[in-house]
């Protein structure tokens, strides 16, 4: 039996996740990624924001970039990437995201 521990954040595991949920951003470029329902909404998230986001100064974009994160975040969502290996789904973390 292994001792590796998988991080999990309010009941939703970080690594090796095998479904994303429909609340998850899948970062890649495939149209499986394209198409999942948790990019359709990031996407409208961020075209909501996007003239605001635009028409502010530098240090508001990081503002607006990170209410973006938090907003995902808010709905139990993940920004995960496929890990080539196994082919699971992992985390990558608010910085990257």
């Amino acid at each position: 039996m292994s001792n590796i521990t998988i991080p999990i954040v309010a009941g939703i595991p970080m690594k090796n996740i095998e479904d994303p949920l429909d609340t998850d951003v899948l970062c890649g470029r495939d149209a499986y990624v394209q198409r999942h329902i948790g990019n359709l909404n990031y996407r409208k998230l961020v075209n909501s924001n996007k003239e605001a986001y635009i028409a502010c100064q530098k240090t508001d974009k990081l503002k607006i970039s990170r209410s973006i994160v938090a907003a995902i975040r808010g709905q139990q969502g993940r920004f995960l990437e496929k890990n080539k290996v196994d082919g699971t789904w992992y985390d990558i973390g608010d910085k990257k995201a």
